[in-house]
């Protein structure tokens, strides 16, 4: 048989080998994973309430910056407050607290005169990630929208012919 044949069936054994020996090694972290989330505490078990963390997060929202931070307040794995979250239809975790800032500072830039980088640092975000999160989810760069907002509440107090400043709560 030719050198070449030879070498040829030797590469084609050796990888066959090797991959064997992948997919045995794949099905034992799999297997391992499966494992290790049992000993995580399970929602089932978990006797927190999802309205709970909501409402702790609209309190402490400058000063979250991840889902550990929740996990953590409430004394559970973050894998579970997520999982918490999405079986209750209000989403995902991070989804939830990016919404929540994003209200609050719409609230602010109407109802305050503080800077836009302060009302960023106020709901726990930097000012180049507060501006672009917001641009992205309203459309508008902050001052935009406060110009806009203001410039609509004007124009609405002088048609309805008040001047009283109702805040929503």
């Amino acid at each position: 048989m030719p050198v070449a044949i030879l070498m040829m069936q030797k590469y084609i054994r050796l990888t066959g080998d090797t991959m064997r020996a992948r997919s045995a090694a794949r099905k034992q972290k799999a297997e391992s994973r499966k494992q290790k989330a049992g000993t995580e505490l399970p929602f089932e078990t978990w006797h927190g309430d999802p309205s709970e963390v909501c409402k702790w997060i609209d309190q402490h929202l400058g000063r979250i910056r991840t889902s550990k931070d929740i996990a953590d307040f409430f004394g559970v794995e973050a894998e579970t407050l997520r999982r918490a979250f999405a079986r209750n239809g209000i989403g995902t975790l991070w989804k939830y607290v990016q919404q929540r800032r994003i209200e609050r500072m719409e609230w602010l830039l109407v109802h305050s005169d503080m800077k836009c980088q302060a009302i960023c640092v106020s709901v726990g975000l930097r000012e180049d990630t507060g501006a672009r999160l917001f641009k992205q989810a309203v459309g508008l760069t902050m001052q935009e929208y406060r110009l806009q907002s203001r410039t609509q509440k004007r124009q609405h107090r002088s048609d309805s012919g008040s001047n009283q400043n109702s805040q929503p709560f």
